[in-house]
């Protein structure tokens, strides 16, 4: 996999309890790229919510996304793993020229 793409992406551990984002990606040759895998690190907070996530985008192209749907996801913090995945996929669409 020589042509794999790993970014982190890391955000305010006062708003959200995961604030690290490991995204391994593969380029799809259309301009998106495909979702390897998908890791949400942090001191607090739950397991399942961003395994889920990672289980759900696994293999999904990044592009295809809906980060509308992902901004309307609560928590009992400031934002939650849906909120912040959603700001973190855009960022990443800007960082890969994908925007």
């Amino acid at each position: 996999m020589s042509n794999t793409v790993r970014m982190t992406l890391v955000t305010d551990p006062q708003v959200t309890c995961k604030d690290r984002w490991h995204f391994m990606l593969s380029p799809t040759g259309t301009g998106d790229y495909l979702i390897l895998d998908i890791e949400a690190t942090g001191k607090d907070g739950c397991a399942g919510h961003p395994k889920t996530i990672a289980a759900l985008l696994r293999g999904r192209r990044v592009g295809d996304i809906d980060l509308s749907a992902l901004a309307d996801t609560p928590c009992a913090r400031e934002q939650s793993c849906g909120q912040t995945l959603g700001v973190l996929v855009r960022d990443l669409k800007k960082s890969l020229d994908m925007a």
